[in-house]
């Protein structure tokens, strides 16, 4: 108990005994209850190995999803471990639609008017493509606070996901984002916490997959990911950014790096949101004017 109180997971308020606090409750919910258990087990394989994997690899930042600390240590990749784990896949999935509870929405932190305004106003028009986004609950907190978007929410993710979503005003589809995008001029194409689970190389060609598909005076991507300082980062997101790369080579990145990443596909970023610097921000990228690719 001594050492939960130091966790703040409870408080002492005499000798022996103790009170729950706001993190005991958390315990108590799915992002507590389903998220510890199933990230502690993902993760721990890896990291507890890495610095092993860090010795062999002359401390080098591994760059390759195929090299990754992970699947050095266990043999898979953290999504393959999830698919062979039905327990935790369902844990992994309550926690994500859990763990923002309580924390503002995507939308009250990014000006949706930016979106609205000038979209095309038919209900066939894709007005957001919602890109990785596992059974849909940013879509459907969007939709209960616009139930008339000007156009269709899309909901994308592999099949195994969206083949029992059925949500109100949401058009689920199967699809992998290392596929090209099928779903052409929309809006936004939106990605949330997708790109921190992969090195560059990927995230590149993810973004190429998307900008296919992309009207380049009508369609913007929206990236919901933490945008690091340049330094003195933070411990938690410090922390974020060592579990990333040790299970999939992953990176946390910086405004910098973010900058740099996009730039290299033929994005620029048009504007960057954010409420507190302990959460995600919210990215705008737009396509470059060819001249400014040259």
């Amino acid at each position: 108990m001594r050492v939960m109180t130091s966790l703040g997971l409870c408080s002492s308020v005499e000798a022996e005994v103790y009170c729950p606090t706001d993190k005991s409750l958390a315990m108590t919910k799915p992002i507590g209850r389903d998220g510890v258990p199933c990230i502690y087990d993902l993760t721990l394989p890896a990291l507890s190995k890495l610095p092993e994997y860090l010795r062999l690899n002359n401390y080098v930042n591994p760059e390759e999803y195929s090299r990754s600390p992970m699947q050095w240590a266990v043999g898979k990749s953290q999504f393959e471990w999830l698919a062979e784990n039905k327990q935790h896949q369902f844990l992994f999935n309550s926690y994500m639609s859990s763990r923002r509870e309580g924390k503002p929405n995507w939308f009250d932190v990014y000006p949706l008017k930016r979106l609205i305004d000038g979209a095309i106003p038919l209900p066939d028009a894709a007005f957001l493509v919602d890109i990785g986004g596992n059974e849909g609950h940013d879509l459907g907190n969007l939709y209960a606070r616009y139930s008339r978007p000007p156009g269709r929410l899309i909901l994308q993710d592999l099949p195994k996901m969206v083949k029992n979503v059925d949500r109100q005003g949401i058009d689920a589809m199967a699809y992998s984002f290392l596929d090209p995008q099928p779903v052409k001029g929309a809006r936004a194409y939106y990605f949330r916490a997708i790109f921190h689970d992969w090195p560059d190389r990927i995230c590149q060609r993810i973004l190429l997959n998307t900008i296919s598909a992309m009207n380049a005076q009508y369609s913007r991507i929206i990236i919901v990911d933490f945008v690091l300082p340049d330094t003195n980062v933070p411990r938690m997101q410090s922390a974020m950014d060592i579990q990333m790369m040790s299970i999939g080579a992953g990176v946390e990145r910086s405004k910098k790096q973010w900058v740099d990443l996009l730039a290299s596909v033929g994005l620029k970023i048009n504007g960057i949101w954010n409420s507190n610097p302990a959460l995600e921000s919210v990215i705008e990228a737009v396509l470059m004017e060819d001249a400014e690719r040259l």
